[in-house]
């Protein structure tokens, strides 16, 4: 995953991309942050990820400080899936201010909301240093 903002990724290059012999063949781009935060790039990259022939997904990162409904809105009003997709995916690194319990209840909460919309379309990725030292547990 690239982090912080995305730039202008030249997805040409990126589709012709090889590990070992083997193609590139999807990405996961981010669309939204917290309450307001649209990436500026993601329109661009999601277009051209696609006319590049890249399997593509959309990611939102979470803020435990801010309510996840009104979190889920703003990746729902940003994201249009098309059939082949990945799934809507939640980025969770930190859970702030809550406790685990908390953190699960409002992780639960944003899939729900994207489930309405997508369907099984939406999960959400947890690393693993963040499982084992701040999630307690809860999510294993």
């Amino acid at each position: 995953m690239f982090r912080g903002w995305q730039e202008r990724i030249d997805w040409q290059r990126v589709a012709k991309m090889r590990d070992n012999g083997i193609r590139l063949q999807f990405a996961f781009i981010k669309a939204t942050e917290g309450e307001k935060l649209v990436d500026p790039y993601f329109s661009r990259n999601w277009q051209l990820s696609r006319e590049n022939g890249l399997l593509r997904g959309a990611y939102h990162y979470f803020s435990p400080s801010v309510s996840a409904s009104v979190q889920a809105r703003l990746f729902l009003q940003t994201v249009d899936f098309s059939q082949g997709d990945f799934p809507a995916v939640l980025d969770v690194e930190e859970r702030g201010k809550l406790s685990a319990k908390e953190l699960r209840k409002r992780v639960s909460q944003w899939l729900k909301n994207g489930r309405k919309k997508y369907g099984e379309k939406a999960d959400y990725l947890l690393r693993s240093r963040f499982l084992s030292h701040q999630s307690g547990g809860l999510f294993q």
